[in-house]
């Protein structure tokens, strides 16, 4: 329960509120945010922890609010300060944090990143589109292609009516046209998750 409340029930009434709520997961990077999109299972939720272990302070974990702000700046919006992990990432992770099991049958935790949380709304600098690929390597997109990401992965792509649609629509255009896109093309391996995090630091210098 808790789980659906802070995902589909925060982004549904972060949307009526007019924000433009993506499934993506972010970190802190020199006080600007840094998004990360992708399919279920991508990778968002992993690089993110793993980047706040690194000293990047933790944004938000599949739930990312942005909001136009009243001086056209475009800002990114903490949401709760704990992250869902497998098995397997938890295990690598400092114990100075808990975690706490999603449910019996469900091989996810909850895992608290209280100690390394931004609380405040940050500009945002740049969105990755995680994918898997042979080479690590980033791919900046064009306006089209960006739009289309930014619209398959935010909140109201199969929710609402029109009205609601029309405007997420527009968000999406005008996100597209104003921050970076990128592919984010990497081999899904922890032992090389130092490679990605390398690669992201030298395209944000």
């Amino acid at each position: 329960m808790r789980s659906l409340l802070l995902g589909i029930g925060l982004g549904t009434l972060l949307m009526q509120r007019g924000n433009l709520v993506l499934h993506a997961s972010s970190i802190n990077m020199n006080g600007e945010a840094i998004a990360f999109m992708g399919y279920c299972g991508e990778g968002k939720s992993t690089l993110a922890t793993l980047m706040s272990c690194q000293g990047y302070p933790f944004i938000c974990d599949d739930l990312l609010p942005i909001h136009l702000d009243n001086e056209g700046k475009i800002m990114a919006f903490p949401a709760f300060p704990y992250t869902k992990l497998n098995d397997e990432i938890i295990k690598l992770l400092p114990k100075r944090s808990t975690s706490s099991q999603l449910h019996p049958e469900v091989d996810k935790h909850f895992y608290d990143i209280t100690h390394n949380f931004s609380t405040n709304s940050l500009p945002l600098k740049t969105i990755y589109v995680l994918e898997d690929g042979i080479n690590d390597e980033i791919i900046k997109l064009n306006i089209q292609d960006s739009f289309l990401e930014l619209l398959k992965n935010s909140y109201a792509f199969n929710l609402f009516r029109y009205e609601e649609k029309t405007e997420n629509f527009l968000q999406c255009s005008n996100l597209a046209k104003k921050i970076p896109i990128k592919k984010l093309r990497r081999t899904k391996s922890i032992d090389k998750i130092s490679n990605i995090i390398h690669l992201i630091e030298k395209d944000n210098l």
